[in-house]
């Protein structure tokens, strides 16, 4: 992803927020970092056995820019609402190897896959109850997979501002906001605000009889490790670069990165179905 669109124009009180850059009712081969340069380049240098020389991906995007088959209207009543990051909807792996569409088809609900790459914990709280003003159903189960808690969103000018340390060279126009973001980063402030909105989804699930599980991979925020939540290593080990890795590998200082694979989503899947 040559340039991550991390101002959002929305109204504050619309649902579902999405993307911008997702493409609405569309199916593409290559979305965001999983790029087909960057795909091309791989089949130069990765394994001969690696999975994705005869795999091939594919990203439907409903009309409202969510990763998933079925537009919001049609899914069923009894559903799943899974918030999440990009590593909730799946880059660089095929939509049926995502944890989401696992736990819903073990479970025998339908799902909402409600994620991308600017989702912070105080989007995905905003948009949770934003869900609530709408005439939908409520969720039988919402799965929280967080963002780092130093991801945070400011509202400014009817856009929502997405801020984060890789984020900020792309805040241009929104000075304030970043130099604000940068001051708040020597505090605990992100801490204590993800707090404050897990908090709210916690109180709200339960006053609701909302089932709620959490994710995280952030293994070693303070937010994930002091309120004890589910933290899923996701760095590469070495052992299987088709299961560990997804497609879209990069590599730095000969070190292999890429958003999770099949192998950290089962992984997921598995310790996630344990809590329900």
């Amino acid at each position: 992803m040559a340039h991550l669109n991390v101002i959002v124009p929305s109204e504050i009180d619309y649902w579902p927020y999405s993307y911008p850059d997702n493409p609405v009712s569309t199916t593409t081969e290559f979305a965001g970092p999983d790029s087909r340069e960057l795909y091309e380049r791989n089949l130069k240098y990765l394994p001969q056995d690696w999975i994705y020389r005869k795999t091939d991906i594919e990203y439907s995007f409903n009309s409202s820019r969510l990763r998933m088959n079925k537009d919001i209207e049609n899914v069923d009543q009894s559903y799943i609402l899974f918030s999440g990051t990009s590593y909730t909807m799946g880059v660089g792996i095929k939509e049926e190897d995502r944890f989401s569409e696992k736990i819903s088809k073990q479970l025998n609900l339908d799902f909402i896959n409600f994620a991308g790459p600017t989702y912070s914990v105080k989007i995905q709280t905003i948009s949770f109850f934003n869900l609530l003003k709408t005439n939908l159903p409520l969720p039988k189960v919402l799965v929280v997979e967080y963002a780092p808690e130093i991801g945070y969103t400011f509202y400014n000018n009817g856009n929502f501002v997405c801020a984060n340390k890789p984020f900020l060279k792309h805040l241009q126009g929104h000075d304030t906001q970043a130099d604000v973001y940068k001051t708040l980063l020597d505090t605990d402030f992100f801490f204590q605000e993800a707090n404050i909105y897990r908090n709210m989804l916690i109180g709200t699930c339960k006053r609701l009889g909302i089932k709620m599980l959490e994710v995280s991979f952030n293994i070693n925020d303070r937010f994930v490790t002091e309120n004890g939540i589910l933290s899923i290593d996701d760095e590469y080990k070495g052992v299987d670069i088709s299961t560990e890795l997804a497609r879209d590998v990069r590599i730095h200082n000969g070190n292999y990165s890429a958003h999770p694979g099949t192998g950290i989503h089962q992984l997921i899947t598995d310790r996630l179905l344990k809590l329900i």
